[in-house]
């Protein structure tokens, strides 16, 4: 019984399978002298009979009674056609298919309508008298080996709608000798304009990714000098010979490193990268046998496949945001310490071949061999992933620098707040940005000076603060003689904060960002940004003032303002005791009495209390 089921069912998914295939497969017919594939969702250019010097494409063919729109130019569907002189595709197709005119080395000059929306790879490679070609405002990139080996070509028009340029765009085309790129494109490619016969490139700011030897075989290369080149605002490559122990400074507001940049230049020994950076690029410090430690902002975002391999990296300092692609450390075999700074590890993906940043099959694996340095407070966040768990060891770093949560009356004189610092290293000095919310500040005193204090975990250590605007208040602290603050937790300072009579009752959020702890060995220590809670509370009846605290100081405030000559902070609701909407004599005789009682409800239970008996 069983086995007629399963057969039946067997059966039933044949059935249908051959059904579902029926319905996608492809009706091939011939109308005039091209070939086309008719499918539910129109017909595909799909060749040619003979040698076609001129070819119009029909926007709709007849076929079989139905009328069939033509969308698609199919790969490969004029290849090698040398006769072919000119072309005139319709708005109707919206994709020209990979190699579609590739080899047609007879074509002068193409029309691309605004309605094709992507050109497969080498779909015009090789088209050698091919003159000029405007590309449409619909295209969002330019394929890989698109144009290459166009030898002819001129003039090319790049819209403001492409936002990458492929490997080997335009490799080759060795008559174009200026093009402008608009400022959408962020990426191009390896070998893009390799060969050209371009004297001057400008490379809008937007890019931030040029593949390896985009610009190589060029005039405009050829004139560099020697040394570091950059390609607008990447630095393209290292030109000519490099002098032993070369040490680089990438010009602030870099916003990548090409690829290969550096390879092989094993004279670099150390490179410092700014803070506006972004990409890294493939394979960018490949055999760079001198460098041996190198510093990653939290700006980068991603490190290219193959990066840093082969070299003699033995530490690194990376930010936890960053992608880091296949390969990126393979064979880095004396890279022993890995530090993040961040939350949590870096993100690895893996290649087609299933090997990663750290690993590749048949060369080896080096996490091992590796201690990773994480951030105070987040080591399971990295024992618990599958590439930090087959590291050698995880050790915590630094601390943290957080506010506790506190509690205040909107309008009142203000509140201590305290400030504690957790640390697993000796730390000499400190930096970090208070943000508060707005209507909340720090208070100064009479001489404009902020209050606060370090707390008695100070040795010789001095305390600035600077107002950073936008409520953000930079605190810094540093020893003159390399003194460690004293124990490894507690209370590090406290400081007045106010929060204006504006500010609504509710929780709100304060950020100490940007924390940099510097240790003993003067190692600057970057730290996650901490979230603490301020609760503005409805003030207590009859605490005038906001102090926290009901006394006769309030009592005065209210008589001072009955008789026009109110304090300096001065809550109107607290001080409307009995709720009448009005401040009068009546409130100040309230709070005295709820004063006297306090005192006397104190007196009372010192009394009960009984005395020690004599021994």
């Amino acid at each position: 019984m069983k086995k007629r089921l399963y057969r039946r069912l067997y059966l039933t998914f044949l059935l249908c399978f051959f059904i579902s295939m029926n319905a996608f497969a492809a009706e091939e017919v011939t109308v005039g002298s091209l070939k086309y594939q008719l499918y539910s969702t129109g017909a595909y250019v799909s060749g040619y009979l003979g040698q076609p010097t001129d070819v119009v494409i029909p926007a709709t063919i007849e076929s079989g009674g139905q009328t069939f729109s033509v969308t698609r130019i199919g790969e490969d569907a004029f290849y090698h056609c040398y006769r072919l002189t000119s072309v005139v595709i319709p708005s109707s197709v919206t994709y020209i298919g990979e190699s579609a005119f590739m080899r047609c080395s007879g074509l002068t000059s193409v029309d691309i309508p605004n309605s094709v929306t992507s050109i497969g790879k080498s779909a015009f490679e090789g088209c050698s008298s091919l003159m000029s070609v405007v590309i449409p405002n619909s295209m969002k990139s330019i394929g890989y080996s698109l144009f290459s080996g166009c030898s002819s070509l001129t003039s090319v028009t790049i819209p403001n709608s492409v936002t990458s340029i492929g490997d080997c765009a335009f490799q080759s085309c060795y008559s174009l000798t200026s093009v402008t790129i608009p400022n959408s494109v962020t990426s191009i490619g390896s070998y893009a304009f390799e060969g050209c016969n371009l004297t001057s490139v400008t490379i809008p700011s937007s890019a931030t990714s040029i593949g390896y030897y985009a610009f190589h075989g060029t005039p405009w290369f050829e004139s560099q000098p020697d040394g570091l080149v950059y390609a607008g605002k990447v630095a393209y490559v290292w030109k000519g010979e490099m002098s032993p122990n070369t040490s680089i400074t990438l010009n602030e507001g870099t916003l990548g490193i090409a690829g290969r940049a550096f390879w092989g230049c094993d004279n670099l020994t150390s490179i410092t990268i700014p803070s506006s950076l972004i990409i890294i690029g493939e394979q960018t410090f490949v055999g760079c046998d001198g460098l041996t430690s190198v510093y990653i902002p939290p700006s980068v975002k991603s490190i290219g496949d193959g990066a840093f391999s082969y070299s003699d990296l033995r530490s690194i300092t990376l930010p936890s945001t960053v992608i880091i692609g296949p390969y990126a450390f393979v064979r880095c075999d004396d890279l022993t310490s890995l530090t993040v700074e961040g939350t949590h590890p870096p993100s690895c993906p893996y290649s087609n071949w299933g090997n990663n940043a750290f690993y590749e099959d048949g060369v080896g694996d080096i996490r091992p061999r590796i201690t990773g340095y994480v951030p105070y407070g987040y080591k399971s966040a990295f024992e618990n992933n599958f590439n930090w768990a087959k590291f050698k060891e995880i050790i915590e770093y630094g601390g943290t620098v957080l506010v506790n949560d506190f509690s205040a009356y909107a309008g009142g004189v203000g509140v201590i707040v305290s400030i504690n610092m957790k640390n697993v290293e000796e730390i000499v000095g400190f930096q970090f940005d208070l943000q508060l919310p707005e209507g909340v500040s720090l208070v100064t005193d009479t001489n404009g000076q902020y209050i606060a204090n370090l707390s008695d975990r100070k040795d010789d250590h001095t305390l600035s603060i600077c107002d950073m605007g936008d409520n953000t208040y930079r605190f810094i602290s540093v020893s003159m003689n390399n003194k460690s603050f004293d124990r490894l937790d507690g209370e590090i300072l406290n400081v007045k904060v106010r929060v204006d009579k504006t500010v609504a009752t509710g929780a709100y959020e304060i950020n100490v960002q940007n924390i940099e702890l510097t240790t003993s060995d003067m190692i600057m220590r970057n730290m996650p940004s901490t979230l603490s809670s301020l609760t503005v509370k409805d003030p207590t009846p009859g605490d005038v003032n906001g102090d926290m605290k009901v006394s006769v100081s309030d009592v005065a405030s209210i008589i001072g303002y009955i008789v026009n000559d109110p304090p300096a902070v001065f809550i109107e609701k607290a001080a409307n005791v009995n709720g009448d909407s009005k401040i009068s004599v009546t409130d100040a005789v309230i709070v005295i009495d709820k004063i006297l009682n306090a005192n006397t409800s104190a007196g009372a239970r010192r009394t009960e209390e009984p005395e020690n008996e004599p021994q």
